[in-house]
C-alpha cells in the first residue's frame, strides 16, 4: 500500500511540473469557484450562471490583489469549472449537489456490489465507463459535452437495468380520464416545442442573412432585421451581443448599452465591457465608460487593450495623472503574447501621454 501511494503522489508531482501553468490555472478556477459556493451555498447562482458568476468573482479578485500578477497572466474568459462536482454545487446549490453526487453514489455502489457477487459482465463495462467519466469529471467538464454526456447516460443506464433499486411503483390503467389527459398533453406539448423550435431554426438562419448585410455594407436592412428577430432570438446570449455590437457600430449606442446590460446577465466577459466602454463614450458618459473598461481590466489582468481605452479616455477628458499612470502600466506591461497590436498600443501611449507629442501614422 505504502508503494502505491508513493507512486501516486510521484505521479501527480512529475504531471503538476510537467504542464504548471495549466495546473496553476486549474487550482485557481477552483479557488474562485470555492468563493461562489461559500457565497451561495444552498441555492447556487442558478443553472448555467457559472460562467457569469465566475467573471466576476473573478474581477472583484483581482481588483482586491492588484499585485497579483502571475495570476493574472493565468486569467481568461471562464465557462467551465474543470471540476463538474463543483461548478454544480455552484449554479444548483447544496441540493443540486447531493442529487447528482447521490446518482454516482447510487449506481456505482449497487453496481460495485453485483460485480462482486458474479461477473455480469455488460454491468462491468458500464462500471468502468461510468467510473471513467467520474474520474474526468473531477479535471474536467465531460458531462459539458455532447457525446460525452450521451455515453453518461448510456453507461448510467446499462448498470440501472442490471441492478435491483428499492422503488416506488405507479400503474395507469390506460382506459381511464388520467391516462387520456395526459396522454393528449403530451402530444400537445410536443406539437408546441416543435411549432417553436422550428420558428427558432427560421430565425437563426434570418440571423445570418442580416449579418452578412451588414457585412455587405448594407447597414440599414440588416439592423432592421437584427430588430425583427429579437422577439425569437431574445433568449439566445450570443445573438444579442452580436446585435448590440453591430448597434454599437453602427453609431446606435443608446439601443446597445440597453442590449449589452441585458446580455451581462447571461454573457459575461471582458469583449462585453470593451464595447459597452465604447458605447458610453458614444453618448458622452465618461464615467460609465470608466467603469465598464475598469471591469474589463481587472476581469484579464494581462490585456493591454482595456487599459489601452483607459488611458486614452483619461487623456481625452483631461486627467492627466490618471492618463500617466495607466501609460506608465502599459509601456512596462509583459504581453502574454507578443503581437504588433500590443506593440502599436505601446507606442502609442508612450508618445502621447508621455511624451506629449503628436501622433506621426506611419
Amino acid at each position: 500500500a505504502s508503494a502505491v501511494i508513493i507512486f501516486i503522489v510521484f505521479t501527480a508531482i512529475q504531471l503538476y511540473q510537467y504542464k504548471k501553468g495549466s495546473a496553476d490555472g486549474r487550482l485557481f478556477i477552483w479557488g474562485i469557484s470555492w468563493d461562489i459556493i461559500k457565497d451561495h451555498p444552498l441555492l447556487g447562482v442558478g443553472f448555467d450562471q457559472y460562467a457569469v458568476a465566475h467573471n466576476d468573482y473573478q474581477a472583484i479578485y483581482f481588483q482586491q490583489n492588484p499585485h497579483e500578477t502571475e495570476l493574472g497572466y493565468l486569467a481568461g474568459n471562464v465557462e467551465y469549472a474543470f471540476n463538474e462536482f463543483l461548478q454544480t454545487w455552484a449554479e444548483l446549490g447544496l441540493i443540486g449537489f447531493l442529487t447528482f453526487t447521490g446518482i454516482f453514489y447510487l449506481l456505482i455502489s449497487h453496481g460495485i456490489r453485483k460485480s462482486l457477487k458474479e461477473k455480469h459482465w455488460p454491468l462491468i463495462a458500464g462500471l468502468g465507463g461510468f467510473v471513467s467519466i467520474l474520474v474526468a469529471s473531477l479535471f474536467s467538464y465531460p458531462l459539458h459535452d455532447i457525446p460525452t454526456l450521451l455515453n453518461y447516460f448510456f453507461f448510467a443506464a446499462v448498470i440501472a437495468s442490471n441492478i435491483e433499486i428499492n422503488r416506488f411503483r405507479f400503474k395507469f390503467k390506460t382506459d381511464t380520464f388520467l391516462y387520456k389527459f395526459i396522454l393528449i398533453l403530451l402530444v400537445f406539448g410536443s406539437c408546441v416545442f416543435i411549432y417553436n423550435r422550428s420558428n427558432y431554426l427560421m430565425a437563426e438562419r434570418k440571423w445570418k442573412d442580416s449579418f452578412l448585410e451588414l457585412r455587405s455594407g448594407n447597414a440599414k436592412i440588416g439592423i432592421e432585421g437584427y430588430g425583427q428577430l429579437y422577439s425569437v432570438l431574445k433568449q439566445n446570449k450570443y445573438f444579442l451581443f452580436n446585435y448590440a455590437v453591430e448597434l454599437d457600430r453602427q453609431g446606435q449606442y443608446a439601443r446597445s448599452i440597453e442590449l449589452f446590460r441585458e446580455t451581462e446577465q447571461r454573457l459575461n466577459d471582458h469583449d462585453l465591457y470593451n464595447f459597452l466602454g465604447a458605447a458610453y463614450e458614444g453618448i458622452n458618459d465618461p464615467d460609465q465608460a470608466e467603469k465598464a473598461f475598469l471591469i474589463s481590466t481587472y476581469m484579464i489582468p494581462h490585456l493591454i487593450y482595456p487599459k489601452f481605452r483607459l488611458a486614452i479616455l483619461y487623456h481625452v477628458t483631461g486627467q492627466t495623472e490618471k492618463a500617466k499612470k495607466m501609460a506608465y502600466v502599459i509601456v512596462n506591461m509583459r504581453p502574454k503574447v507578443s503581437s504588433i497590436e500590443a506593440d502599436r498600443m505601446k507606442y502609442v501611449v508612450k508618445t502621447v501621454i508621455l511624451e506629449g507629442k503628436e501622433l506621426v501614422v506611419e
